[in-house]
């Protein structure tokens, strides 16, 4: 046998079992020709996609304004992004290469979506779904308007998606073996996520809330507590290195990064008429809370399976850490964000919460019956969300839905809003 990134479960069928064999591969399972095939031409068929919307937005005038700000070297980025130190430092990489564009940085964004979608199909074949199940799945979740929005529109979103999936995937393998190797991994993946991602606090947070189910096995105090200073250790480290950075490129004190990062909207309190998000919750963590919650669950049905699954599933429930946390952070995470009023819109607790909803889906052994109705379900929240999408209430993600549409002409006789200058995703 290997040791594989790629894992595979032997339990019975119509059961989720996440235990130490979900990380040993049977030989050859996935290198067979047929599922190289397959993966190759789902990749294809997403890369193709995703180049069509981007050139859709590129000629019809849509542009995130924060990508532009980025690009055109505005100094002054580094304070209002507050956080987004991920696309800069790409942004920065892109530049050196002769004859580069903008729309480079949404090419990027668009192949890192291409990957992570070959990826997780990969594990819905190591999982026992058939190849049109698998290839119908991921085609579909690829064509969610919030992934598309994030894949094409170069920003950290997609990146912070990525890290938030291998965050769950680490948290699995934390529950199910519990190494130190594991408590690592979901360490160095918060501090990923507080370097790309300015609101991760919030949703690193919520995830120390889950993190006591993962070690509900130690016995001794000491060892929990030394347990959980190996995952917090990293992610401080990656608070003091945005702090760091933070304070060199706006020349300010630590107290003002405090008091910024407290602030409504990290300091850009010009943008609040705009944003109408936190005029419709008021602020409110209850009520923030129940509208993602909500929003989630009629953008992706599949999302609410997972609640569902518990319920009815006593192997999820003796292993619920996965489960919890693509249930619970997300939404977690973006009504905290909302409470302190740094979250202009719910598109990244929903972003958040499709990807956790993935990772779900990818590492859990489900009947036939069980995996057509996701499949119908991921269908279902897909087609609603094209039709609802400007009820996430984010501008600059319905500016996005609106250039697909009602196409405004070309770049430059394009007039973004003026909460684009602090996009947020």
């Amino acid at each position: 046998m290997t040791i594989s990134l790629i894992p595979y479960s032997p339990t019975a069928p119509g059961e989720s079992s996440r235990t130490a064999h979900d990380y040993i591969q049977e030989p050859d399972r996935l290198r067979r020709p047929t599922d190289l095939v397959v993966s190759g031409v789902v990749g294809v068929s997403v890369s193709v996609f995703l180049a069509i919307i981007l050139n859709l937005n590129y000629f019809d005038g849509f542009q995130p304004q924060l990508l532009m700000k980025m690009w055109n070297g505005d100094e002054s980025l580094i304070g209002d992004a507050f956080g987004e130190w991920g696309p800069a430092v790409v942004v920065a990489a892109i530049k050196l290469i002769p004859g580069s564009q903008s729309v480079w940085m949404g090419l990027l964004s668009s192949s890192l979506t291409m990957a992570l979608i070959v990826i997780f199909l990969r594990y819905l074949l190591a999982f026992g779904w058939t190849y049109w199940e698998s290839c119908l799945f991921t085609l579909v979740l690829a064509c969610h308007p919030l992934v598309v929005a994030a894949s094409v529109s170069g920003s950290a979103s997609i990146l912070s998606a990525f890290t938030f999936m291998a965050l769950i995937l680490s948290v699995d393998r934390l529950e199910s073996v519990g190494d130190v190797q594991s408590q690592m991994q979901v360490g160095l993946l918060l501090a990923l996520l507080i370097l790309v991602d300015a609101d991760a606090i919030h949703y690193a947070m919520a995830l120390f809330l889950l993190v006591p189910i993962c070690y509900r096995d130690i016995d001794h105090w000491r060892s929990y507590v030394s347990a959980v200073m190996v995952v917090i250790f990293p992610p401080l480290i990656g608070l003091a290195t945005v702090a760091y950075i933070y304070t060199v490129f706006t020349d300010q004190s630590w107290e003002m990064l405090l008091r910024r990062w407290a602030s409504p909207m990290h300091g850009a309190t010009e943008m609040l008429p705009l944003a109408d998000w936190l005029h419709l919750t008021g602020g409110s963590f209850i009520k923030s809370f129940i509208l993602i919650t909500g929003l989630t669950a009629v953008m992706m049905p599949a999302w609410a399976a997972i609640l569902w699954r518990l319920a009815r599933s006593r192997f999820e429930r003796q292993v619920p850490g996965t489960a919890l946390a693509a249930l619970l952070v997300p939404t977690i995470g973006g009504a905290s964000a909302t409470f302190f009023w740094h979250a202009s819109g719910c598109a990244p607790a929903l972003i958040k919460a499709i990807a956790g909803m993935a990772v779900w889906v990818g590492t859990s052994r489900f009947p036939t019956r069980v995996r057509r109705s996701l499949l119908v379900l991921c269908a279902i929240g897909t087609l609603v969300s094209w039709l609802l999408f400007p009820l996430i209430g984010d501008r600059e993600m319905v500016a996005w839905w609106e250039s697909l549409f009602h196409p405004v002409g070309p770049v430059e006789h394009w007039t973004p809003s003026p909460l684009m200058t602090y996009g947020r995703f």
